[in-house]
């Protein structure tokens, strides 16, 4: 998710951009993260820690044309605990959509989300 979503999987300069992330008082549960890929185009990572709740995310400078949704949660793996022999029990692809610039996206728990 991180080198195929967030960053050009081709590779090229990235260059790290300031990021700042509002209302989210008491919340330390959550990380974002944004380049601007060799392409021009700007990405953003979020991190959302919290085990039991997701955090809604208002987007800002991303441009005004739809954004691919990635997100890598419980929805698509969880893991079997069985001492040496643990296993994930679910494994499966991250899942993407299509989101509108200017909405409120919901980052689910315990997750990595990209959003480009």
């Amino acid at each position: 998710l991180v080198a195929r979503e967030w960053l050009d999987p081709h590779g090229g300069q990235h260059t790290v951009l300031p990021i700042h992330l509002r209302g989210l008082k008491g919340h330390d549960l959550v990380s974002a993260f944004a380049v601007k890929r060799p392409d021009g185009t700007r990405s953003l990572l979020v991190i959302n820690k919290d085990p039991k709740n997701p955090v809604n995310v208002t987007l800002s400078g991303l441009g005004k044309s739809p954004l691919r949704f990635t997100s890598y949660s419980c929805s698509e793996y969880a893991w079997q605990p069985d001492g040496s022999q643990g296993h994930p029990s679910r494994n499966l692809a991250a899942s993407t959509r299509s989101i509108p610039w200017d909405r409120t996206v919901s980052i689910p728990p315990w997750s990595l989300a990209v959003i480009r």
